[in-house]
């Protein structure tokens, strides 16, 4: 027969015993982080004056209205300059920390074990012919086949997965947009489903295949007596990473800047350069120099007019506006806490950190007149943490030698056949446009003279 006051004390033994272990380890951490904070010499970071303080819809709602109005970048970089280089605000219920600060994003970069995989938002500025060109090229030196979207026949069709991936992406902003809200708000949407599934599979049989090329039974891309082996960036990880899913995701965060980051910055620095022709006549002079026969990777390298022009253009509109990520575990960034902004900051488990590359290339103490295009200030300028248009250490994009390699080579070749540029758009400045990356909402409108 059922004891029923046994059962009431088991049942009260069981609650007081899980009670008293959510408090030990509740008290447990506050010790651990009491020490870290004293340890690291840790005050506290500043804090956006929500008028919501519950969800900080405030703050959405000023954004939603800047990417209407094509300032996003520009409303950050008033928020930096007022609240100071490294900030907090409540994101959707869960803290975030906004950073421009150098030596944070610094440390978020090359600490990986700290803090989780980074989302990216990326800049896409392109022309149709131009886009499928590079994408051609990315997918070619990532999966060693290319799309050849530019050609007539090809049976892959191109438009249907590049709509596939766009509402891929137009998803994965909305959820990430609606924070903790994401689940009720998207709870059914099998259009979205659909899309990323179609991008999935594309990848999938690109994994599947340097899976088996790189096999043991197997010898990838066996070159010819005499030549050089094919490198395929897909194939050399499958190598690391023997687990499909894994690999999936590892390529996908390669293959979404890879597929239009040249044509952006290629795109970018024409919009630049139509609005700054006499630049234009300098380049020139030197690709008139140059025997386009004889155009090698250092030698590209080495164009230091060429180098300048795409230093700038990467500052002003680089592909990488804001990197998002979250803290594995209670760490330290290394400033951001007091009244000057000069002590380090605790950062708890689970805080999401973002970032924001844009806003610290435009600061006005690391660059004098940062809104205004002067590839001459790169000259003589070596490279540091305060220029990270591909951000840096491990979390550098490993596709960025060959974005400037291939940017590089086509300008060379446009000012070798051209003469002038000329600048068509009214609009002088570059007004965003943001949906899951930023553009220029008016498109590149030039001419080239012969």
């Amino acid at each position: 027969m059922l004891d029923i006051g046994r059962l009431v004390r088991l049942v009260l033994i069981l609650g007081l015993a899980s009670t008293t272990y959510i408090l030990y380890r509740a008290w447990e951490t506050r010790r651990v982080r009491r020490a870290l904070v004293l340890q690291a010499g840790c005050k506290n970071v500043a804090q956006y004056p929500h008028e919501d303080r519950l969800w900080g819809h405030d703050l959405m709602r000023q954004r939603q209205e800047a990417i209407k109005e094509g300032r996003l970048m520009p409303l950050y970089a008033k928020q930096f300059a007022t609240y100071g280089k490294t900030w907090e605000e409540n994101f959707m219920g869960t803290r975030l920390i906004n950073t421009a600060d150098k030596e944070n994003i610094q440390h978020i970069a090359t600490t990986p074990d700290h803090f989780g995989r980074n989302f990216s938002q990326r800049g896409r500025v392109g022309w149709p012919f131009t886009g499928r060109s590079f994408i051609d090229i990315s997918t070619e030196f990532l999966f060693g086949k290319s799309m050849d979207s530019l050609l007539p026949d090809n049976p892959f069709d191109y438009e249907k997965f590049y709509a596939a991936l766009e509402r891929s992406l137009t998803g994965l902003m909305q959820r990430r947009q609606a924070g903790n809200m994401r689940s009720i708000r998207y709870a059914y949407d099998p259009e979205w489903k659909q899309a990323y599934k179609k991008v999935h599979a594309y990848i999938d049989e690109r994994v599947a295949e340097a899976l088996e090329k790189t096999s043991s039974s197997s010898s990838p891309n066996e070159a010819p007596e005499g030549k050089q082996r094919k490198y395929v960036l897909l194939q050399e990880m499958a190598k690391q990473i023997r687990d499909p899913i894994e690999l999936r995701y590892q390529i996908i965060g390669v293959f979404l800047p890879a597929r239009d980051t040249t044509s952006t910055l290629l795109s970018n620095a024409l919009f630049n350069l139509a609005r700054n022709p006499h630049i234009w006549h300098q380049l020139r002079q030197t690709a008139l120099q140059l025997d386009p026969e004889k155009l090698t990777f250092e030698s590209l390298k080495s164009l230091k007019d060429f180098r300048n022009v795409i230093f700038e253009t990467l500052r002003l509109q680089g592909p990488s506006g804001r990197s998002q990520t979250a803290a594995k575990r209670d760490t330290v960034l290394p400033r951001g806490g007091g009244a000057d902004g000069q002590s380090p900051i605790l950062v708890k488990r689970g805080t999401h950190l973002s970032s924001n590359v844009w806003a610290m290339h435009h600061d006005p103490d690391l660059y004098p007149s940062p809104f205004v295009f002067k590839p001459e200030r790169w000259a003589g300028k070596r490279q540091s943490w305060e220029f990270v248009p591909f951000l840096g250490g491990p979390r550098i994009c490993p596709a960025n030698q060959q974005v400037l390699t291939y940017a590089t080579y086509t300008l060379v070749r446009l000012t070798r056949e051209y003469a002038a540029i000329e600048n068509r758009d009214p609009v002088l400045q570059y007004v965003e446009l943001t949906k899951m990356t930023t553009r220029s909402r008016n498109g590149v409108k030039i001419s080239l003279i012969r």
